[in-house]
């Protein structure tokens, strides 16, 4: 790479590789550990089925009873459902979940494995035996034990990863379990998707990915490509002009000070900026 000319002849060049898709904006997201603590998506504390006839059954008690049948408390009496007449059965909130989500922000984490792990015994097929093993996740994620985070991963529902914040956790656990297959076609999906956090981080990881490659060129272009569509995005774009300074570095390419220039102009505030120190 040529050591004048600017981030224009980078961005142009980047241009040339990618495709050119600029998602359409979508609502900011809530911070990770609340949307986690709230079980996303957000839900009703009253327990329901819905039958396959679609009509919804609300009450207490919601339970699976020894034969796998679904038994609720309504306001008629308690009623039973076999299996093959549900579609979707929702207990009520159990208090151990709040409890292990306290524990996990503790760093109790052995501890709040014990009590999710109860959880996915106790209300399996009734909804939070998914969202505890969410939390598992989450936890070994925490505990720096990404094999683990990723076989709890696949056991969750696709629905799941509909929530951004899900779909965050899992990449950065493809990530550390250099799963790179698997989190290329994941992120060559969500560089299209409406959602421009989506999009905006789905193009950052892969420059993530490149460098963990050691393919700092291809890393460098994906960054760029970040800050080129997600100027709005001040986060995004702040950290995609660190991180292409830092690939560009590594080719020794004198256009890094340019980038780091570009970033302390744009960004005076941003946490990447105060990365840069007084250099």
């Amino acid at each position: 790479m040529k050591s004048s000319g600017g981030i224009e002849k980078v961005a142009d060049r980047s241009k040339k590789i990618l495709p050119s898709r600029a998602p359409n904006p979508s609502p900011r997201l809530l911070p990770v550990f609340l949307v986690f603590a709230l079980a996303l998506p957000l839900f009703s504390q009253a327990g329901f089925i819905v039958l396959k006839s679609n009509r919804k059954v609300e009450g207490e008690g919601l339970r699976r009873n020894a034969q796998g049948q679904f038994v609720i408390q309504t306001e008629t009496g308690v009623q039973t459902y076999d299996r093959s007449q549900v579609v979707r059965a929702e207990a009520d909130r159990p208090s151990a979940y709040d409890q292990g989500v306290q524990l996990l922000q503790a760093g109790k984490h052995a501890e709040a494995l014990a009590v999710f792990e109860s959880i996915v015994t106790k209300y399996e097929g009734l909804g939070w035996d998914h969202r505890a093993n969410l939390m598992i996740a989450r936890t070994y994620s925490r505990q720096g034990k990404a094999d683990d985070a990723l076989a709890t991963f696949k056991l969750l529902p696709a629905g799941a990863f509909r929530n951004p914040e899900v779909r965050f956790l899992y990449w950065d656990v493809l990530m550390e379990t250099a799963e790179y297959d698997l989190l290329k076609e994941d992120l060559n999906e969500a560089v299209r998707d409406k959602n421009r956090e989506v999009a905006g981080r789905a193009q950052i990881l892969r420059g993530d990915m490149r460098m963990k490659q050691k393919q700092y060129e291809r890393a460098a272009i994906n960054y760029l490509r970040t800050a080129e569509f997600f100027g709005k995005e001040q986060g995004l774009s702040a950290e995609a002009l660190f991180k292409a300074a830092a690939a560009l570095e590594e080719l020794h390419d004198q256009r890094a000070k340019g980038l780091r220039e570009e970033l302390r102009s744009k960004y005076p505030g941003s946490e990447w900026t105060a990365r840069l120190g007084d250099g």
